[in-house]
């Protein structure tokens, strides 16, 4: 620091060469003086405590916990209404080309006239990509025989003697004479895998004059609040009749 007297300068302390500075000056009787105040040097680092990393960690991991079961269900219903979607146009489109060759439905034999096996080698086998026969739910891949579920998580009942078949996508159909006199197809949108659910993997269509439909539309049997044996059964026909959309109070 320097002491300017007219033209001399007398040097009063040593600067740091990188010191932040700043200089006032003052006169008094004609002589001119330079102070110079240091500022302290700011060798810090700025960063982050170890409480507030484990804060923001804590705030990251419970928001993944919220959002990522809704992720995955999401994505779990979109591939089902898409699978669903495709399905529902194969079984149309393998019943138009059946007609050509053996009449329109309403003539065909019935189930439980010719059984379960020479109906769908008959109607149906012709006309679809079949990968496998399947001679009993063992057959197909299920542990048992008892695999299915309904939307209640109870177990459904499969009958040993029920046509099987595994189509190239991996779905399983099964036609029997439930529901309906023309036939009942089961639909398992990938086969034994689980969890072989009504209303999640599982859906069940009858075959009318007008093609394959839904086996129902009505929320009765398509209701997470419904303790009944068949809940679930007319769940294809809930998301068909809400636009390919799965409601809010579906049983999933």
């Amino acid at each position: 620091c320097m002491i300017k007297i007219k033209e001399k300068s007398v040097k009063l302390c040593h600067c740091e060469e990188n010191a932040e500075h700043s200089t006032s000056q003052s006169h008094y009787n004609g002589i001119t003086t330079s102070l110079v105040t240091l500022a302290p040097r700011n060798d810090r680092k700025i960063g982050f405590t170890l409480a507030e990393v484990l804060i923001t960690l804590g705030i990251i991991g419970v928001v993944t916990a919220m959002t990522i079961p809704t992720l995955i269900k999401n994505y779990q219903q979109t591939r089902t209404i898409n699978q669903l979607k495709k399905a529902y146009s194969v079984l149309n489109q393998a019943l138009k080309m059946s007609e050509i060759d053996n009449d329109s439905v309403e003539n065909w034999s019935k189930v439980q006239d010719i059984g379960e096996t020479e109906y769908t080698n008959k109607y149906w086998k012709p006309y679809l990509k079949i990968v496998k026969t399947c001679n009993s739910p063992k057959d197909c891949g299920y542990e048992n025989n008892t695999p299915w579920q309904n939307a209640n998580k109870t177990n459904r009942a499969i009958s040993p003697n029920q046509g099987f078949i595994i189509t190239s996508d991996g779905v399983l159909l099964g036609f029997r004479s439930y529901l309906n006199a023309n036939g009942t197809i089961f639909v398992d949108l990938n086969g034994s895998q689980n969890p072989n659910k009504l209303g999640n993997d599982l859906f069940v269509f009858v075959i009318r004059k007008e093609g394959v439909k839904p086996a129902g539309q009505s929320m009765t049997y398509c209701n997470k609040n419904n303790t009944g044996t068949d809940n679930g059964v007319y769940c294809s026909g809930v998301i068909m009749l809400n636009g390919w959309k799965i409601p809010d109070d579906y049983p999933w």
